[in-house]
């Protein structure tokens, strides 16, 4: 079992020597000059985009506030269109019937009219026709 150790032994030192040899020959980050100032510098960067932060919040609170106006405005507009579409289609509505009252009155008319005039053709021939027999009457009786 001894020989065995020996050889881990090697095997650990080499794998140390490795290790600290690659730390040493890779360059390691170099510090920046202003480090410091850019870390100062933060705040001031924070406050201004915490400035812009707000005046971006107020803008969109503004165009909220408008787009709410705007939309109370539209939906009072709209309120009065739909009461003109209600009183449009009420006229629309007086005016067809009035139509149809209208056309009815005209056939009315149209049939006493018609009524009127067969009737005046019918007396005219209704003379007509008691003129001859009240003649043949006539002439009969005083042939006998």
């Amino acid at each position: 079992m001894q020989p065995r150790k020996k050889r881990e032994r090697p095997a650990l030192w080499l794998s140390m020597l490795l290790f600290f040899s690659i730390m040493f020959l890779v360059p390691s980050p170099s510090a920046h000059a202003g480090f410091l100032q850019k870390l100062s510098e933060l705040p001031a960067d924070f406050d201004k985009m915490k400035q812009q932060y707000e005046e971006t919040r107020q803008s969109l609170e503004d165009a909220k506030r408008q787009s709410d106006a705007m939309q109370q405005q539209l939906q009072a507009e709209n309120e009065s269109l739909r009461q003109q579409n209600e009183q449009l289609l009420q006229r629309i509505d007086q005016w067809e019937q009035k139509d149809v009252e209208a056309k009815l009155q005209e056939k009315l008319q149209f049939r006493r009219i018609m009524i009127t005039v067969f009737t005046g053709i019918g007396l005219v021939l209704l003379y007509i026709i008691m003129t001859r027999v009240l003649r043949i009457f006539v002439w009969r009786r005083t042939m006998k």
